[in-house]
Formats: C-alpha cells, sequence, structure tokens
C-alpha cells in the first residue's frame, strides 16, 4: 500500500473508530485510543534483523503467489512487507480481530460490503487472508508463525513530529477557548504531551454532566469539524500522492473527548459496571457520537460517493 492509500485509510480508520467510541465506553475499555492494534499476529520465535524477518515472509508469502512487496520504514529499513491494494481486492485479519480490507481502487459492491462484515465480524475469527476472493489464510498464519513477522515492529516505534503535535495543542485549545466563551467556563486547555509515542495526546476534555441538548448547542457554537477543510484536504492527497505528512499550514481538527473518570474513578480492569453506571456509559455514548456526527457524516458520505485513489478500509494505522 502506497503511502497515499495509508493516509487515506487512516482517514476512513478514523470514522470508524469514531463509531465505536461509545461501544468502548459502555465495554469499559480504559485503552488508549491511540494504541492501535498491529496486523501480524504474534511474532514467533524468529531471530535476525527486521530485514532479515521481513525477506524470510516475503518469501514465504510470494512462493504461494500472493502479491507483496518490501517497502522501506520509518528509518529506511527495508522491513515492511505489503500486498498490492492497489490492484487486489484483500480482506486480511490478525489474531486480535483487526485487519484491512482494499477492493483495489474502487468502491466496493454492496456484496463485498457484505463480504467485509461478515469476515470481521466473526467473534472466534482468528488470522485470514483472502486475496481476489480466494483464501490463503494457511499460507499466511504459517508464514507469520515462522518468520515471526509483525507489522507494528516492522513500521518501528511511532514518533510524532513535535510541530505537527503542538499544531493539534493549538487546534484543541482553539476549540476550548470557543467552549470557555459559550457557557463552559471549565473547560481546561490541552497540554503539549511529554511523550512523543502516540501513548498521550492534546485532547480537550468535556465534562460528562453535560446533556446532549447542550452538547449540539455548544457544537453548534463552537464546531468540531469542518467538512470543507476536510474536502480541501482529500484533494490536495489526491494531487500529492507520494505524500506522507499534511500540508505545511494545514491545522488539524480539535481532539475532544467526553470525559467518564466519574464513572471509572476507583475501578480496576475486571470491573462490570452497575445498573446505574451501565446507564451513565451508555449516556457517555450517545454524547460520543454527537460529539463526532458531522464527522462521522462527512466520511459516509465520501464512502457512498467517490474519493478517488485507492478505497480502504483498515483496522490499524501501521507506521
Amino acid at each position: 500500500m502506497t503511502s497515499s492509500t495509508r493516509t487515506l485509510a487512516w482517514r476512513r480508520l478514523v470514522a470508524t473508530a469514531l463509531i465505536a467510541a461509545s461501544a468502548l465506553a459502555v465495554a469499559g475499555c480504559t485503552k488508549d485510543d491511540h494504541d492501535l492494534p498491529s496486523l501480524g499476529g504474534t511474532r514467533g520465535a524468529a531471530s535476525g534483523s527486521l530485514e532479515d524477518i521481513a525477506k524470510k515472509y516475503y518469501d514465504c508469502m510470494s512462493a504461494d503467489g500472493l502479491p507483496v512487496t518490501i517497502v522501506g520504514n520509518s528509518k529506511g529499513e527495508m522491513a515492511v512487507v505489503q500486498l498490492d491494494s492497489q490492484e487486489h481486492t484483500i480482506l486480511q485479519r490478525d489474531d486480535t480481530g483487526a485487519g484491512m480490507a482494499s477492493f483495489g481502487g474502487r468502491e466496493p459492491t454492496e456484496a463485498e460490503l457484505k463480504e467485509q462484515e461478515d469476515f470481521f465480524g466473526q467473534v472466534d475469527g482468528g488470522i485470514a487472508l483472502r486475496v481476489d476472493g480466494i483464501d490463503h489464510s494457511e499460507t499466511y498464519a504459517r508464514c507469520l508463525k515462522e518468520s515471526g513477522y509483525n507489522d507494528q515492529e516492522a513500521w518501528g516505534p511511532y514518533q510524532a513530529d513535535p510541530e505537527h503535535m503542538q499544531r493539534q495543542v493549538t487546534a484543541s485549545n482553539q476549540w476550548a477557548a470557543c467552549a470557555r466563551e459559550n457557557g463552559w467556563p471549565d473547560i481546561k486547555d490541552s497540554v503539549m504531551p511529554t511523550k512523543m509515542d502516540g501513548s498521550e495526546w492534546p485532547t480537550v476534555t468535556v465534562p460528562s454532566t453535560i446533556t446532549e441538548d447542550q452538547l449540539r448547542q455548544l457544537l453548534a457554537a463552537c464546531p468540531n469539524f469542518d467538512p470543507d477543510k476536510q474536502k480541501k484536504l482529500d484533494e490536495w492527497y489526491q494531487n500529492n500522492p507520494t505524500a506522507t505528512s499534511v500540508p505545511d499550514e494545514y491545522l488539524p481538527e480539535p481532539s475532544i473527548q467526553i470525559g467518564a473518570d466519574n464513572v471509572y474513578e476507583g475501578h480496576g480492569q475486571d470491573w462490570t459496571p452497575g445498573p446505574q453506571e451501565q446507564a451513565e456509559l451508555d449516556r457517555i455514548g450517545r454524547l460520543t457520537e454527537i460529539l463526532y456526527q458531522a464527522a462521522n457524516q462527512y466520511y459516509q458520505s465520501q464512502s457512498a460517493g467517490s474519493m478517488g485513489g485507492a478505497v480502504a478500509s483498515e483496522a490499524v494505522a501501521g507506521g
């Protein structure tokens, strides 16, 4: 997958992740939303450099006729093995249930969308790979195990650009200032992360005491998504297919979340919410859906139409 395809896929992932945010809350998930699962399964007893591992995985996959290629990671190491999502339809799922779907640079048919839904909807599905309608799951699982290849490790640790992170702080805090001016004086600014590995993010927290109507009113006064700006960014990527980052002048949308500390405080990972706590989590889920409604509507409209370039949806961000 080219860098532009990965970027487009990541933007679609954001829309999917936002839709799922309420489900994560209801499930009592405290995992950092920015710590996304990798595609590649559990590493076996592999040895050697990342490039050696990638070559072994590549040889194993290509021996079965699979359309793979090796590309460089953020350090310039030829350590990343990718399936050709430009020319082939692909359904790929790792042992966590996360994965990637691609339709060869075109819009999927209704039947393909249903197949994708079924493919990722299997609770105990395990590692699976389908290329151009042919099942290659056995090869995929065997090659992962024999080589020890792991996509996230191949890409290397994520390191955010401090300048870009500062832009996120600026965007989030501009929204926070607007919120304070429109009836929510206690909303605090986000802060610049001390770590640049994605484990921290400059996010503004809206108190969970806000009602659904109040949140709608706040977003009307202080929008958190600009479809025109996003459309221009999509067009910029189409005109700059080799780009690996956003334009220099681009200011991202604010990062905002609904606070849930009042529900989670004092509870461990194995906590099961009671009826009242579950009702509050459900309400926070509805608030989250409202928070990202404009963004989701935009991405869904683009999925229904044509964004140009490769169309892919991923549940991972591989570097």
